[in-house]
């Protein structure tokens, strides 16, 4: 969006009592609604481009978790993807989508598509083999009824594949017993779409040999939503669901340490991203997630999780360290190498374990803080230049708050489970658990058996029933709410409470809200986006205050500007059309029969070459973002084809308040 005026706090300054402005554009006829600050001296025209193609613009980075409890999930945000599109594309945003995952062990030979921080836009559609997200046989009298999730993933992925129902058409008539021997020889890829010569495709396999289709554009990484007009200029919702359900479908075979946070943060880092779409990379291979950024458009996150970040040090330096990453360093300068251990048992519950409050000081666990500040300086060096806090979006949906060495495990509770055990065995047992809690990395026995289960995670809610294994529960998001803590407070959801001893909804905890939650995103990162006008035009306490409409004897009203205290003259505001400057749109002749002027208003003093444009065209709506603020919405679906080759500008007029006597 262009602006040739700017309404900010230095411009406030540098406008008062430079003039006095008779806005004859707005008061062009005397009439019974005198306003008495329109002459005044500082009165400022604002005048915005609202043109078909000057949309504002967001960049979204999905990280959605692919672990193997994620299935019902990762399906809920296929489903109701549509309630969080539908509120960005509602209000006209040029946005583009990116996806990765909590995946970040590269070494993980099990995870054949998933790499740490990379852009994933391929399916991985092969469900683990727990219960919940594979099935069961279903009813013995029926060879081809059970196994229903298997069933649901082989349908979404000959939809995915390139040659759909032609050539994969067949898998679906699987039966349950097929299934079940494909699970039993670990080849339950077989089940699904492969390379011509038989395999799984990983994440190196040759385009031309992926069974996939790419998504359209040609970043075969970014669904563009510009890819997805047609030619009215209206957004192919279908068309985008369809990929974005593909892109989404991350799998759930990636690490059980998951490692949301520092994923986001990697994924924007430049050497990954190699800086933003306006400056072209000679080989793109070196920065793999080139074009999700753009250098003006404003950036939204959002993480999907139903486990506690377990991000380390040691991802960014040291032996084991990402190639190509910026360590994080301690007060003398030193990089910082700790790392959670792999050769544990339970690298979920050591996670768990090395966020206890009392090992602050030796934690591997990047604190949330730190990884906070390091994303905002990944996106300030990605784009070249210093983002504003505003124009960052960070949302979560996660786990109840459920923190190791606050809410559980108590000492009674562990003396209790060493108790339970032989006599023999106590003295062992207690000075194993001493340890672990000194120190996670030692924590080599198998906490799921008693006595040491009572180091077991606590369960945030259970997000599923039971379907043959254990009901699929959520664990701690307490990270995710702290991470979000580090950003502007009206740019988070969930929303942070007003007490610090008070903390977040656990969003992920209630899955049948998931459309719900997914619109409240969506109206988040929209509101944060649009074109809102943040300064009432023509402030008002009552109708006598507000000047005529131009060209209109409809009476004005002061109206309530957004949804705060403060009030603006509907006749405040003008949208004026006139012939495209670029010389390459529609000519004055064509403006005189355009369906959007009001006739009177045409080549007038107020609007020189150009129209008022009716206001039965467009209506005013509060801005989502802001409390004070409103926005322009064009009434008609195909407006965006009707002005096309026009210019569309929005005027209106304030008055900055007096600066505060020295």
């Amino acid at each position: 969006m262009s602006k040739r005026f700017v309404l900010n706090k230095a411009a406030k300054r540098a406008t008062m009592g430079l003039m006095g402005l008779s806005l004859a554009g707005l008061l062009v006829s005397c009439n019974s609604h005198p306003v008495s600050f329109a002459q005044s001296e500082g009165a400022v025209v604002v005048t915005e481009d609202r043109s078909p193609d000057s949309a504002a613009s967001v960049d979204i980075l999905w990280m959605i978790d692919n672990s193997g409890s994620m299935c019902e999930i990762q399906t809920s945000i296929r489903e109701n993807f549509e309630r969080f599109i539908d509120q960005i594309a509602a209000q006209n945003i040029d946005f583009q989508l990116g996806v990765t995952t909590t995946h970040m062990d590269s070494s993980n030979a099990t995870e054949p598509l998933s790499r740490p921080g990379y852009l994933q836009a391929y399916p991985q559609p092969v469900p683990t083999s727990i219960g919940r997200c594979s099935g069961d046989a279903g009813d013995p009298g029926d060879p081809m009824d059970g196994y229903e999730p298997v069933r649901t993933n082989i349908e979404l992925a000959i939809q995915c594949s390139k040659d759909g129902e032609d050539k994969w058409g067949d898998l679906r008539n699987v039966t349950d017993q097929e299934i079940f021997q494909a699970y039993e020889a670990f080849q339950a890829y077989k089940l699904f779409p492969t390379t011509p010569s038989g395999q799984e495709p990983f994440y190196d396999t040759p385009e031309a040999d992926n069974p996939y289709r790419t998504i359209k554009g040609d970043n075969k990484l970014v669904l563009h939503s510009e890819d997805y007009r047609d030619a009215t200029g209206q957004l192919d919702v279908d068309s985008m669901r369809a990929d974005f359900a593909c892109m989404s479908l991350v799998g759930t075979t990636g690490t059980g340490a998951e490692k949301g946070l520092a994923a986001a943060v990697h994924a924007l880092s430049p050497e990954m991203t190699g800086g933003t779409v306006e400056a072209p990379l000679e080989n793109a291979a070196e920065a793999p997630n080139h074009g999700l950024l753009r250098e003006n458009a404003n950036f939204a996150l959002v993480m999907v999780t139903d486990e506690n970040d377990c991000s380390d040090y040691g991802l960014f330096a040291g032996e084991g360290a990402l190639p190509d990453t910026t360590p994080f360093y301690d007060e003398a300068g030193n990089p910082i190498e700790r790392a959670v251990s792999k050769a544990v048992s339970s690298p979920d519950v050591v996670c768990a374990m090395w966020n206890d409050p009392a090992l602050v000081e030796t934690t591997p666990l990047i604190s949330t803080e730190a990884l906070a500040q390091r994303l905002k300086e990944n996106l300030s060096s990605s784009k070249g230049k210093e983002v504003n806090e505003k124009a960052i979006v960070v949302t979560s949906i996660h786990g109840d708050y459920r923190r190791y060495g606050e809410d559980y495990p108590t000492d009674s509770d562990i003396e209790a489970a060493i108790a339970a055990a032989h006599e023999d065995d106590r003295a062992t047992i207690r000075a194993t658990i001493e340890a672990a809690k000194q120190d996670p990395n030692q924590l080599i026995v198998q906490v799921r058996n008693p006595p040491y289960d009572v180091l077991q995670k606590k369960s945030s809610c259970t997000i599923s029933g039971d379907s043959g294994d254990s009901p699929a529960e959520a664990f701690s998001g307490d990270r995710y709410e702290s991470f979000l803590r580090h950003f502007s407070p009206d740019r988070v959801l969930p929303a942070i409470p007003p007490s610090e001893d008070e903390h977040m909804l656990g969003l992920i905890c209630d899955a049948a809200s998931m459309g719900v939650t997914l619109g409240q995103i969506g109206e988040l990162i929209a509101g944060s986006t649009a074109q809102c006008i943040t300064e009432p035009p023509f402030e008002c306490q009552v109708d006598e205050d507000c000047p005529a409409f131009n060209f209109d004897g409809q009476a004005p009203t002061c109206r309530s500007f957004g949804r705060s205290s403060r009030k603006y003259c509907d006749s405040g505001l003008q949208l004026r059309l006139y012939p495209a400057k670029d010389g390459e749109g529609k000519t004055f002749a064509d403006l005189q029969s355009h369906p959007y002027c009001v006739a009177e208003s045409i080549n007038s003093s107020v609007t020189p070459g150009g129209c008022l444009i009716d206001r039965s065209h467009y209506r005013v709506e509060q801005c989502a973002a802001v409390d004070a603020g409103i926005n322009i919405e064009w009434v008609d679906e195909d407006s965006f084809n009707i002005l096309a080759g026009y210019d569309v500008e929005l005027v209106y007029a304030v008055v900055p308040e007096p600066e505060a006597a020295e």
